[in-house]
């Protein structure tokens, strides 16, 4: 690989070196950063940015950005790629679908899964259909399908998860064919429908040639899950114990690895514990909580502080786990917080991005019409003058020009001043619809009286307990344990509080929040009166606001609960 870019980088050097403002083949520093990512990045670190002119800066940053996203280093800001879509959206408009795809691409990164997919859309819209940009259509599809599944959206992600096995089935593509049934595989496991995520799972396997290891682990993995969905203990056993000890000698080093392995161990803990086999789950757990992976980690110790495997810590080791567990906590809180401010700080940049663009299109739009009088005004004098000029004889050839150059200057008057914003309500028209089919759902299932089994992690958490014997004894705190209430519901369901920002658009306060988190820890109407030191009113005016903000009060606030239970 170094051998075969090695002209072209003398090449680039040379360039570099004779000239103030250097040309470059922009072309093959891309195809050099598709066919090696790193390679790609330590070129572009090399050139003197200052010098570049205003197109070869733009797409400077473009490519830094794309060689740091195959290179899997997570986005941190949006400030740059906010100006690359600027500067495509009015030059190189072939570049533009791209630079749209990296805009999901950072804000997928910062958190912002809603901006991710309208700018995913927004690319797909534009993109022209032809088997040339099917790699980039492919791509798109398959983000927009992974956030979606992470909005926990299973049938918005399944539809464009169709279209993506299309296109890599256009493209020949065994590869990711073989990653886009393991999602479908997924989608259908978290839907509770094992046979058919064994059945995706199985043809995913299907398209991965031997040699491809750890790509047919990752799978096997999961295969072992929907095992462990469907009772099949002895199988599920059998399967990842094979794994677990084709990686017992990994090099942790390797982030590969490393993930195939945690994913392994994870796997085993569940089915250990699931069996009674509470020594095994020990084993196991204890070294996942002390991995790397800060996620992994919290999984391991919230495994070896259950009753029934804490038993088996060495006396000698309890402070231990203790010590790193309280540390893995604490980084995660500081990961959490850290994560919040980069949000907060995107949704800035990101809205004062749309309202300059609006700013720009409205500004656009008064020169236009101005555009337009001043074209009648030369149009009525144009035609004023050869009136006069031969009235007898061109007459009526006169009259039918005036007559059609007032249709066409009709046509430029008749402006939708709306059109402005046609853009921005086309991208976030299937966001909307999706938000109605998630309400319609919810509501049909609380007006059957479906009800959901509350999670025993929550209901029997001691945080829980305690606030309950609180509420009997009459004794309760002036300020609630906040912090620990949501590290219980998150623990159960982490995407609750995205799914509540999503269903309301982002207007539901951090106390609404907190409210129906106590409704998702099983607490009535009566006990959170008595927690929030609420009236009787102000309670019944916050149900009815979050009946409006969560179901666009299709639901009364007799339902809210079954709905948040639900959700």
């Amino acid at each position: 690989m170094k051998t075969f870019h090695f002209f072209p980088i003398l090449l680039f050097a040379l360039l570099l070196s004779c000239s103030d403002s250097p040309k470059v083949d922009w072309d093959e520093i891309d195809r050099l950063v598709c066919s090696s990512p790193q390679e790609g990045l330590q070129e572009l670190e090399k050139f003197p940015v200052d010098s570049l002119s205003k197109a070869d800066r733009e797409r400077y940053n473009l490519l830094m950005i794309k060689s740091r996203d195959k290179l899997f280093i997570t986005h941190t800001t949006d400030t740059v790629i906010l100006e690359v879509i600027d500067y495509y959206s009015n030059n190189d408009r072939h570049l533009y679908p791209e630079a749209l795809y990296y805009g999901g691409r950072v804000y997928s990164d910062l958190g912002d899964k809603p901006s991710a997919i309208k700018y995913y859309q927004s690319a797909l819209n534009i993109l022209p259909e032809n088997n040339k940009n099917i790699d980039l259509k492919s791509n798109l599809l398959s983000q927009i399908a992974q956030e979606y599944l992470f909005l926990s959206l299973h049938d918005e992600a399944l539809s464009y998860l169709e279209k993506v096995v299309k296109c890599d089935s256009i493209k020949n593509d065994s590869i990711n064919l073989a990653f886009d049934y393991d999602m479908i595989g997924e989608i259908y496991q978290r839907q509770k429908n094992p046979d058919k995520a064994e059945l995706y799972y199985k043809k995913g396997l299907r398209h991965l040639a031997d040699h491809h290891k750890k790509d047919k682990s990752f799978i096997l993995i999961s295969l072992a899950k929907v095992q462990l969905q469907k009772n099949n203990i002895d199988s599920a056993k059998i399967q990842i114990d094979k794994i677990i000890t084709e990686t017992a000698d990994i090099d942790t080093a390797d982030s590969q690895q490393s993930d195939l392995r945690n994913s392994a161990l994870s796997t085993a803990v569940q089915t250990y514990y699931k069996t009674g086999d509470f020594r095994a789950a020990y084993t196991h757990a204890r070294e996942l909580a002390l991995s790397n992976s800060p996620l992994n980690r919290q999984t391991g110790f919230y495994i070896i502080f259950k009753p029934e495997v804490m038993k088996y810590i060495p006396t000698d080791s309890l402070v231990f786990f203790i010590r790193e567990y309280h540390k893995t906590l604490e980084n995660r809180y500081k990961e959490h917080d850290a994560q919040q401010v980069v949000m907060q700080n995107s949704r800035y940049n990101y809205e004062t991005h749309e309202r300059e663009r609006l700013k720009a299109e409205l500004r656009e739009q008064k020169a236009l019409g101005w555009l337009a009088i001043a074209i009648i005004a030369a149009l009525l004098l144009l035609t004023a003058a050869l009136y006069y000029r031969d009235r007898e004889k061109t007459r009526l050839i006169e009259l039918h020009k005036v007559v059609e150059d007032m249709e066409a200057i009709n046509k430029i008057i008749m402006i939708d001043p709306a059109s402005t914003n046609k853009i921005t309500q086309n991208q976030s028209s299937e966001l909307r619809d999706a938000k109605e089919r998630l309400i319609e759902t919810l509501v049909e299932k609380v007006q059957k009286n479906e009800t959901v089994t509350m999670s025993n992690d929550i209901v029997n958490s001691d945080v829980v307990i305690k606030l309950k014997d609180d509420i009997t004894d009459g004794n309760i705190p002036d300020n609630l344990p906040w912090d620990e209430l949501n590290d219980v519901v998150k623990q159960a369901d982490p995407q609750f509080v995205i799914r509540l920002r999503f269903l309301s658009n982002g207007e539901i306060t951090a106390d609404e929040i907190k409210h129906c988190m106590l409704i998702k820890c099983g607490f009535t109407p009566g006990d959170i009166s008595s927690l929030l030191h609420l009236k009787k009113n102000t309670l019944s005016y916050r149900r009815k606001k979050l009946c409006k903000l969560l179901s666009d009060n299709r639901l009364d606030t007799s339902q809210l609960d079954d709905m948040i239970n639900l959700l």
